[in-house]
C-alpha cells in the first residue's frame, strides 16, 4: 500500500490562499513543503477539484506532482454529469498515469446521488476515460445525511454496478459517527470493504474530524488490517484540515507526525500478522528449539512468548513468566509447553499479569517443579513457594535473589519482582516489566547478561520523534553495566498497535545501548 496525504488544489496556484500559505510556511515555503511530502510520501490526493476549474490549472498541478515523482489521486465535487469531467479533459489526454481516482461526496439525497453517478459512469464508459470514481461514506450531522453511511454507500456503489465506481472508506467519518451513535450505527460492513478502492485517514478529536493522526481516536488497526483482508493494495491517504486544529496543534508536526504515525501503523500491522501466524501454525519450531537448548550442554535462553522464557545455566533449568493465554496457541503445543517445563528445576512468576502469570497452563505442570511466586500473589498449589524483596534462593547450582523492581510509578502501582540469576560468579538480570525507568533499583556486580523488557510510553508506539522513553531506557539499562543486552517483550500481539513493542523500537534504542540484541520467538540465544 502507499502512503499519501492531501495537498490543497489551491498550493498550486500563484494566488495561494492564506490557509494554505500558512500550511506551506510552516516548513519554510511551498518548495520546502513539496519536497518533504515528495520525500517521505508515495501519493497526494489534490484537493478540492470543482467542475468550474480551469482544466489547464488541473493539467498544471498534475504536472509538478508528477514532477516529484509522486503518484496522485483526485478530490472532486459531485456534479451535473453534462459538466462532471470538464476539468479533467486535458488530463486524460496527457497519460500521466494509466488510471485517475476521483472521490466524491454523496449528495444528501442518496437517490439523487445514484442518477448522477450512473449518468457519470455511463459517459466514462462511452468516452473510454481512464477513471475511476470513489464514493465516500459521511460524517452523519443531520437527517438528509443519515443515508449516506458505510452501509449507504456500499449498496449505492452496487447497486449501479459499474467497473467506473468504487468506495473511499473515510476513516475518520465512521470513527466521529461510531463515537456519537453507536458501533453499530456506522457498521463497517464486508461488502463496503470489498469495494473500497481509495481512503481517507484522519483523527476525530475535539469533536471534529480532520485532526492529526497521533491525538483523539482513530481506528488505523482495524481498518487497515480489514482492508488487508479484502486485497486492498491503494493509497493510504492522510486527509488533514489544519484549519481545524490551528492553535491547538503545531502545523508542522501535524503533518510530520501523521505520517510517522501512519508508517509505523503500517509495519505494526504487518508485524503483528507475521507473528499471529507464527503462534497459530509455527509454534512448534519454538517449542522444538527450547527442548533442543534443555537437551544440549549450552547455556541459553530461548523465548516461548513475549515475557516467558526458557533459561538453562549449566545443568539448571528455569521457566519465566510461563504463560501463553494472551497468545493464539493450539491446547496441542500448551500442553507441549507444560511437558517442557515439567523438566525443568523451577517456575518462576513475577507478577499478576496475563502476559506474566497462567494458571491454567501452570496446572499442566508436574507438581514437582517447585512455583515461586511473590508474595503479593494469590496462588493455591502445593508446589508453591511465596518470595519477597531480597529473598535468596538456590535451584540446583543457581542461587537466585529477588529484588523490588518498578513496574509503575503513581496511582496505578503494579507490584512485581525482577531477579537475578548468579551461576559460576556471573549474573543473568530480569528486571522485567520496567516502567518508571528513573526509580532506584539495585545493580549486580559481574552482570554477564541484562534481560531488560522495552516499553517507550503508553500508546507511544507509533509516535518514536521526540520520545524521551527512548533516552529513558537506554539509561536505565545501560546502568547495570551488563557485558550483553537481550532485549524482549517484543511482539505482545494480543495488545493494540500502538502499544506493542516491535523492531522498529528495537532499531530506535538499540545504537544507545552497547551489545544490544533482541529477544525474538523461538530464537536460541546461547550464553
Amino acid at each position: 500500500m502507499k502512503t499519501g496525504i492531501k495537498l490543497f488544489f489551491d498550493m498550486f496556484s500563484e494566488n495561494i490562499s492564506e490557509k494554505s500559505k500558512m500550511q506551506c510556511d510552516a516548513f519554510g515555503g511551498r518548495d520546502e513543503y513539496f519536497k518533504y511530502v515528495a520525500e517521505n510520501c508515495d501519493s497526494v490526493e489534490i484537493s478540492p477539484v470543482r467542475a468550474t476549474d480551469d482544466p489547464e490549472y488541473m493539467l498544471y498541478a498534475a504536472k509538478t506532482v508528477n514532477g516529484l515523482g509522486l503518484h496522485f489521486t483526485i478530490h472532486g465535487v459531485l456534479g451535473h454529469e453534462s459538466v462532471f469531467f470538464n476539468p479533467y479533459k486535458l488530463l486524460f489526454k496527457s497519460k500521466l498515469q494509466p488510471l485517475y481516482n476521483i472521490t466524491v461526496h454523496p449528495y444528501e439525497d442518496m437517490e439523487e446521488t445514484k442518477r448522477t453517478l450512473a449518468a457519470i459512469c455511463d459517459i466514462a464508459r462511452a468516452e473510454n476515460y481512464p477513471v475511476r470514481i470513489t464514493l465516500e461514506n459521511q460524517r452523519y450531522s443531520s437527517e438528509g445525511k443519515l443515508h449516506n453511511l458505510c452501509r449507504d454507500v456500499a449498496g449505492c456503489v452496487a447497486e449501479i454496478g459499474s467497473p467506473y465506481l468504487y468506495n473511499c472508506f473515510d476513516f475518520g467519518h465512521q470513527m466521529s459517527n461510531a463515537l456519537k451513535q453507536g458501533e453499530e450505527f456506522d457498521e463497517v460492513t464486508e461488502q463496503f470493504l470489498s469495494q473500497v478502492r481509495q481512503t481517507h485517514i484522519h483523527s476525530y478529536d475535539c469533536n471534529s474530524t480532520h485532526f492529526p493522526l497521533y491525538c483523539g481516536s482513530v481506528r488505523l488497526e482495524k481498518n487497515i488490517t480489514g482492508l488487508i483482508r479484502h486485497g486492498y493494495d491503494g493509497v493510504l491517504m492522510i486527509e488533514l484540515d489544519h484549519g481545524r486544529y490551528m492553535g491547538k496543534h503545531d502545523l508542522k508536526k501535524a503533518v510530520v507526525g501523521s505520517i510517522e504515525a501512519l508508517k509505523n501503523a503500517m509495519a505494526q500491522i504487518e508485524g503483528k500478522l507475521r507473528v499471529t501466524e507464527v503462534y497459530k501454525n509455527g509454534y512448534r519450531d519454538a517449542v522444538k528449539n527450547a527442548a533442543s537448548l534443555l537437551d544440549s550442554d549450552k547455556d541459553g535462553l530461548v523465548a516461548l512468548a513475549p515475557s516467558a522464557y526458557i533459561l538453562k545455566l549449566g545443568g539448571t533449568k528455569i521457566a519465566i513468566d510461563m504463560s501463553l493465554c494472551t497468545m493464539p496457541v493450539s491446547e496441542e503445543n500448551v500442553k507441549a509447553v507444560a511437558d517442557i517445563v515439567s523438566g525443568c528445576d523451577a517456575v518462576i512468576v513475577t507478577h499478576n499479569h496475563a502476559d506474566h502469570f497462567d494458571p491454567a497452563l501452570l496446572s499442566l505442570v508436574s507438581d514437582d517443579v517447585p512455583i515461586y511466586v511473590p508474595d503479593f500473589l494469590s496462588y493455591n498449589k502445593k508446589n508453591v513457594t511465596y518470595v519477597s524483596d531480597g529473598t535468596d534462593i538456590s535451584v540446583g547450582d543457581v542461587q537466585i535473589e529477588f529484588f523490588e523492581s518498578a513496574h509503575s510509578a503513581g496511582e496505578n502501582v503494579v507490584p512485581e519482582y525482577g531477579f537475578a540469576a548468579k551461576h559460576n560468579g556471573k549474573h543473568y538480570v530480569f528486571p522485567t516489566d520496567v516502567r518508571c525507568y528513573n526509580a532506584e533499583h539495585k545493580v549486580f556486580h559481574n552482570t554477564e547478561v541484562l534481560v531488560p523488557h522495552l516499553w517507550l510510553g503508553r500508546r507511544m508506539a507509533l509516535m518514536l520523534t521526540d520520545n524521551n522513553y527512548i533516552e529513558e531506557f537506554a539509561a536505565f539499562v545501560n546502568s547495570f553495566g551488563a557485558k550483553r543486552v537481550l532485549v524482549g517483550h517484543l511482539y505482545d500481539i494480543h495488545r493494540e498497535i500502538d502499544d506493542m513493542w516491535t523492531d522498529i523500537h528495537f532499531d530506535a534504542v538499540k545504537e544507545k545501548i552497547p551489545c544490544c540484541e533482541k529477544i525474538l520467538l523461538g530464537d536460541i540465544t546461547e550464553f
